[in-house]
């Protein structure tokens, strides 16, 4: 006979196992919550320094790090050409500048704009494709100082005959200084409207005069912008053998523009990064002694009934007529004393000078820039060598035309455009 089951106890022990199986899924549901927010805040406090900006760069922001990276650039940019590539990570990507504040600004060089400009915009390419973009009323106005008006050089337009000789000795190569460069690159007709007051009697009349002459004014509206800029190109440096387009320094105009750089990060995200931005702004244009640009050749020797080829009827200087007397730089009786006498006889006739603006040498930059990294692996191993280095004085260097240290002569600074 078997006794009667203790229903009680099985009971007992069914609620009992019930109780501990419910007591741990809430503990692992409340160690699963908790764990899940843990990690959760852990995960944002490991993104927060990536996550307060666009690129998700560790505290990239931008009043320090974003800074910094425009003043690197800038630095670099200074000596280097926008067609090479750029070591941030080298020694000399050293700035010696606090951005600790929230006020710092980036800095460059107010002569930049003018080194890209005669540096790297002087290439046959952008040559041809700035002239093809150039206005109508800027037509005339580059400020190229012209030797020839065709690529042919059979007229001569040089001011003066002492640059006559120059343009042959070292400009046939530059496309600047040839009229025809122009003409071949701008609306023929715009052109021609424009200065319609002003080209017969300085240029085309002196053309007419002549069959050769004759035919190629007949051309120009052939020519004008008959090629495309590859091709246009390839006929100036292949055909024509030239190498450069080399304009003349001036400040009539300060040049200006805006600078950008586009910074990608792993993802590929992309953000445009400024660097630098500023108008152009006219100038004190001192420059106008040493060459006035060639709308004013237009302008004045219209008014005087003069050509500017040599050999014409109404050649200018068979007139009596001196790009050098038109600025007005000499005394009562006509003569160029103290600055412009100096200037005068020892450099040559205004009106007629040559201001070219010299490229830094290749291999100069890269010793300055092997130089500039000894520099820094040397000074940033010491904070005692950085003091020393930071405690050097700046110095400052003067240079003038080597005529100017005659027997006699004393140099005490100024500016050499300087005339009053």
């Amino acid at each position: 006979m078997l006794p009667p089951a203790d229903l009680r106890r099985g009971r007992t022990d069914l609620l009992a196992k019930s109780a501990f199986t419910s007591g741990l899924v809430v503990f692992l549901g409340h160690g699963y919550l908790f764990g899940t927010l843990a990690c959760g805040v852990w995960y944002d406090t490991l993104l927060a320094p990536s996550m307060t900006n666009d690129l998700y760069w560790p505290h990239y922001n931008a009043t320090g790090y974003q800074v910094f990276l425009v003043d690197l650039l800038n630095m670099k940019l200074q000596t280097t050409s926008h067609d090479n590539s750029v070591d941030l990570l080298s020694l000399d990507a050293t700035l010696l500048k606090s951005y600790a504040t929230s006020a710092v600004q980036p800095d460059f060089q107010n002569n930049y704009a003018r080194r890209v400009l005669y540096s790297e915009m002087n290439t046959m390419t952008k040559a041809v494709e700035g002239m093809r973009s150039t206005q109508k009323r800027r037509m005339p106005s580059p400020y190229a100082q012209y030797c020839w008006v065709d690529f042919d050089k059979r007229w001569d337009i040089a001011h003066t005959d002492a640059r006559a000789q120059r343009c042959l000795e070292r400009y046939q190569g530059n496309a600047a200084n040839y009229l025809e460069f122009v003409v071949r690159n701008v609306n023929w007709e715009d052109f021609i409207s424009y200065t319609a007051s002003t080209w017969p009697i300085v240029i085309g009349l002196a053309l007419q005069a002549t069959p050769a002459g004759q035919e190629w004014l007949a051309n120009c509206p052939k020519n004008s912008l008959a090629l495309s800029v590859a091709d246009e190109v390839n006929y100036l440096v292949n055909v024509r053998k030239l190498s450069r387009y080399q304009l003349q320094w001036q400040n009539e105009i300060q040049m200006g523009m805006t600078e950008s750089v586009v910074v990608q990060n792993s993802l590929i995200v992309q953000q445009i990064l400024p660097l630098k931005a500023m108008g152009h702004v006219w100038g004190p244009w001192s420059s106008i002694n040493m060459y006035w640009n060639f709308r004013n050749d237009l302008g004045t020797l219209a008014s005087l009934n003069a050509s500017l080829i040599r050999g014409a009827d109404n050649y200018f200087q068979t007139k009596g007529i001196s790009f050098s007397s038109q600025t007005g730089l000499q005394n009562a009786n006509g003569n160029y004393d103290a600055q412009t006498g100096a200037f005068y006889n020892n450099i040559g006739p205004f009106g007629g000078v040559d201001l070219l603006y010299v490229q830094v040498p290749t291999s100069l930059a890269q010793l300055y820039s092997a130089f500039m990294q000894s520099i820094y692996a040397s000074v940033g191993s010491t904070s005692s060598t950085l003091t020393a280095y930071e405690s050097i004085p700046t110095i400052g260097l003067t240079p003038f035309p080597p005529m100017f240290a005659g027997s006699g002569l004393t140099y005490n600074g100024g500016n050499l455009l300087c005339f009053s």
